[in-house]
């Protein structure tokens, strides 16, 4: 059929251009015409991100478009709960580690509670003089009122991004890039409410007038903020995550699946995907059944309704989901 043909073509077209940006990045090219035109690139495919380069070998995707993603799990026991997979923990232990009902999780067996206090946060070592970046993870506040410092990017200790809550306004959540003059330029969404998960994603990358982007509870580039920003001859060589800031007092947050990559958008989990397979169907209803039979934990996404609960709510919501054939990562959830 003719749009068999056309999608062969376009697959093609994509597949080299990023062999060719590829290759320039192995290579160690610093020219920012090369980093904008990585964005470029992987924003071609932006329409439905989870199928980014899906045509290009696993080799390549694994080896070099994936950073570091942690769930909060001991790799291959998804009820183990750990921090041994960030490269350092300021503040948290194990024990701020667990599954429901001790801690809410937004897939998995497991994740990742922090209390207000003195400095409580995570350090990834993995990024190496990062030229481009994707950031995605999961979090669910409560009960929070002073400025949240929850996300950095650096380089030799000197902030590249930051993601606020509660900045500059109370229920603000705030994207900070750093030109190459270490000026801030923020991306604002106001009026994010707690008591629920929240999928905050952005891209950074160094270039003259780079394009970054910031995009929160959807897949759609069309709801992203978009500023131009000149971060040229900047790279990312640290990511910290947390209560990077420290609350003196009241305030939690939850947090989970924390994934960082080179080229593609990591994209929102699907919603309601309860067994985690990538479908909705009858067996969704089944692994959430049997997670509120207290039977064994869904391996997915079970919590629907994204009110960090699982309860019959959620029952409904996937049923709606598979009755509707609809897509609930288009957004927006505010």
């Amino acid at each position: 059929m003719g749009s068999s043909s056309s999608f062969s073509r376009r697959a093609g077209t994509c597949a080299a251009s990023f062999l060719l940006v590829f290759a320039s990045a192995l290579s160690g090219a610093e020219d920012a015409g090369d980093n904008l035109g990585m964005l470029e690139v992987f924003s071609e495919r932006q329409l439905d991100s989870r199928q980014n380069f899906q045509f290009l070998s696993g080799e390549v995707r694994g080896v070099f478009d994936l950073l570091f993603q942690d769930q909060f799990e001991l790799i291959g026991d998804p009820f183990s709960c750990t921090l041994d997979n960030w490269s350092a923990a300021i503040g948290l232990t194990d024990g701020d580690t667990a599954s429901p009902p001790d801690n809410r999780r937004y897939t998995g067996g497991c994740g990742l509670r922090i209390q207000s206090g003195d400095d409580r946060y995570l350090i990834d070592s993995t990024p190496t003089d990062e030229t481009a970046l994707w950031v995605r993870f999961y979090i669910f506040m409560e009960l929070f009122t002073p400025p949240a410092l929850l996300y950095e990017a650096t380089d030799d200790g000197i902030n590249k991004v930051e993601i606020w809550y509660n900045n500059p306004a109370p229920q603000d959540l705030t994207l900070r890039v750093f030109d190459t003059a270490e000026n801030p330029v923020d991306l604002t969404f106001p009026g994010v409410t707690q008591d629920r998960w929240h999928s905050v994603e952005f891209a950074w990358v160094a270039g003259e007038s780079a394009p970054i982007r910031f995009a929160l509870n959807s897949d759609n580039f069309d709801l992203d903020l978009v500023q131009e920003v000149e971060t040229s001859g900047l790279v990312i060589n640290a990511q910290r995550f947390g209560l990077i800031n420290g609350l003196s007092a009241g305030g939690t947050i939850d947090v989970d699946a924390f994934e960082s990559r080179r080229l593609t958008r990591p994209g929102r989990l699907l919603v309601g995907d309860v067994n985690g397979d990538g479908i909705y169907n009858a067996q969704d209803l089944v692994s959430l059944t049997n997670e509120l039979n207290e039977l064994i934990n869904a391996l997915g996404q079970p919590d629907c309704d994204e009110n960090g609960q699982v309860d019959s709510d959620d029952f409904d919501c996937v049923l709606g989901i598979i009755a509707s054939q609809s897509n609930p990562n288009a957004g927006p959830g505010l």
